[in-house]
């Protein structure tokens, strides 16, 4: 079957050549698209590999330094993203989106206006619990006669402990790495596109290991 995915890349490089790359595919649409859950393919993927075995990332070349833009859009975004992990404010949404907002989640839908990017938040914040949130890269874009765009990688490690967007609680702990761009227009986010493997979440939700 044709399947159409949304992936971004935050890569590091040096004369021009990437050297490394964090990168973030929609996995899930990939599932949905070829008659599975993203669940199945999880379990599926868990069954043929021997569990979830995790890799761990190997270090980022020594003259890549993690960078967080002081840009006011760029610090509002982060302002953002804390508000909703370490408090559950999802109202917080509503101030700095615009009211016909377009925002693309996992599984290859959009939410488009403040209740349904609401929702979505809501059944994502409900299945986690003790979030700890870093925010890994943070650079604003200004673009002259365009939307200022801001690009965000962030990783999120919490308990799998409440219903939500990932089921009944498991208890398990998961890491979520996840990248997000969001166009800002007089101040708020018109556009956005918010990246997470939620295959990778279920495989660790499901892993029996």
């Amino acid at each position: 079957k044709t399947v159409f995915a949304r992936t971004i890349a935050d890569c590091v490089c040096i004369n021009n050549r990437i050297l490394h790359e964090w990168l973030v595919r929609d996995q899930a649409a990939i599932a949905r698209q070829t008659g599975q859950h993203e669940r199945e393919l999880a379990q599926t993927w868990l069954n043929e590999r021997g569990g979830f075995g995790k890799t761990a990332m190997p270090a980022p070349p020594a003259p890549y330094r993690s960078f967080v833009d002081r840009h006011p859009l760029a610090l509002a975004y982060a302002e953002l993203m804390h508000r909703l992990w370490s408090q559950g404010d999802v109202a917080a949404l509503a101030e700095h989106h615009h009211h016909a907002s377009i925002v693309h989640i996992p599984g290859g839908e959009a939410c488009v206006g403040h209740a349904a990017v609401q929702a979505f938040w809501r059944g994502l914040l409900g299945s986690m619990q003790q979030a700890d949130l870093s925010i890994e890269h943070l650079a604003a874009n200004e673009r002259p006669g365009r939307a200022t765009t801001v690009a965000m990688r962030w990783r999120m490690r919490a308990l799998h402990s409440g219903n939500g967007r990932y089921g009944a609680p498991s208890g398990k702990p998961v890491e979520l790495l996840a990248i997000s761009h969001a166009d800002f227009e007089q101040g708020r986010i018109v556009r956005e596109w918010l990246l997470i493997d939620d295959v990778a979440m279920w495989m660790q939700i499901l892993d029996a290991h």
